[in-house]
């Protein structure tokens, strides 16, 4: 199961053909970056060996690899080889020959022996699934086996993450002191994730220079969740409290957006869950605001 091996050959294959990397080149050889055209004798030769070499790697790979995010490809490469792991696959040959029977019996395995959770069969399904579909040409049976398995329902309606009172989320956002560069760190994290909604990995990506104004608005430059890149509204407090962190770094105020972009959306509160009657509870500004009126 040697997944996830095409950077590592990719890297060998530019080392082979870079002149700069050769045990051959000549003393005084010139080893600057080549020419836009090389000549045609010395081109055809390294275009060939590269080419072949690539030709050798494994479709699997190949998938792995065209995955965009890190993240993803980590989660797919677990996802097969847990399948290939339950249904005692060695290889890739092995594997090109699985058909619905198979999938059926991975997801019972899972359903009724291991006790995963819906959202994880369904997660490693849709792995699996992208897998044969990338290998569907190169497959003898020519269909992809995943679409023929029913994929456990699941709620998308709610969300299973219980939600805070007002009363938890301010306290828990005024939990770290405000006196130290760390308490400030933290609290603005807190707001970050309470009061706007952040992923942890959006949280973690912030940069100084992310925070500024965009016609009117406090916003947040944020990649999200597929390299996506957004300007999003935030919470005042929450401006306030990464500001504070700013300043407590020394690394100024923030800035207003050198160049106009399109004008970000508000963001509906984060942390605090919907009651059933499809309202918000208040938002930690909100609470805030409370808490000075009391």
């Amino acid at each position: 199961m040697a997944l996830l091996t095409l950077p590592i050959q990719v890297k060998l294959i530019r080392n082979a053909t870079d002149p700069r990397k050769s045990k051959n080149t000549e003393p005084g050889a010139n080893t600057s970056a080549p020419a836009v055209f090389p000549p045609a004798a010395d081109a055809t030769p390294r275009a060939l060996m590269t080419v072949a070499a690539l030709a050798d790697i494994p479709e699997e790979d190949i998938w792995l690899a065209k995955q965009k995010s890190k993240r993803t490809r980590r989660a797919y490469k677990l996802d097969v080889q847990h399948f290939m792991r339950t249904l005692n696959i060695h290889s890739y040959d092995e594997l090109r020959q699985v058909d619905h029977r198979a999938v059926i019996a991975w997801e019972r395995i899972m359903r009724e022996i291991d006790g995963a959770a819906p959202s994880t069969v369904r997660r490693r399904l849709a792995a699996l699934s992208s897998l044969f579909k990338h290998l569907v040409p190169p497959r003898p049976c020519g269909k992809e086996p995943v679409s023929e398995v029913e994929r456990p329902a699941i709620n998308r309606e709610e969300g299973t993450t219980l939600a805070f009172s007002k009363g938890q989320a301010r306290k828990l956002l005024d939990t770290p002191a405000d006196d130290s560069i760390e308490g400030l760190r933290d609290r603005a994290i807190l707001s970050g994730g309470l009061q706007v909604g952040l992923r942890r990995a959006e949280i973690a990506g912030l940069k100084a220079g992310d925070l500024h104004q965009n016609r009117g608005f406090d916003s947040l430059r944020v990649v999200r969740k597929g390299g996506r890149h957004e300007a999003l509204a935030i919470n005042p407090q929450t401006a306030q409290r990464i500001a504070r962190t700013l300043r407590s770094r020394g690394t100024g105020r923030y800035r207003r957006a050198d160049v106009p972009s399109p004008s970000p959306q508000p963001q509906e509160p984060a942390g605090t869950a919907r009651h059933e009657s499809g309202r918000h509870r208040p938002s930690g500004e909100e609470v805030r605001e409370e808490d000075r009126a009391r």
